[in-house]
């Protein structure tokens, strides 16, 4: 089954979840604590990307909504050129509807 990134639209643009665009690269079950880490990371190196990510309330698989890492597409662009992946790059990711889930916001 292909792996997807959601999107949810908020205040007229378009976010996507960070956890799923890492689990999308690396591949791993541990997307969440890689994310952590390297959150940490990018707080103290790129201050100014940081910055651009936002939290928002996701639906999660048990129905309840919990604040999640996202970021515009922009940005999404820049934290894939800094994550170590041994898959590919974001480039070519968004080409195909279905590798991407809209969620309503």
């Amino acid at each position: 089954m292909a792996q997807m990134i959601r999107k949810i639209a908020h205040n007229q643009k378009s976010y996507f979840v960070i956890v799923d665009l890492i689990n999308k690269l690396r591949g791993e079950a541990r997307a969440r604590q890689y994310w952590g880490d390297f959150k940490r990371n990018l707080r103290r190196k790129n201050f100014q990307l940081y910055e651009k990510i936002v939290q928002l309330k996701i639906e999660a698989p048990d129905g309840k909504l919990y604040l999640t890492d996202c970021a515009d597409k922009r940005t999404l662009f820049a934290i894939s050129a800094e994550v170590k992946s041994p898959r590919e790059r974001l480039s070519g990711l968004f080409d195909s509807p279905r590798q991407v889930h809209e969620v309503e916001w």
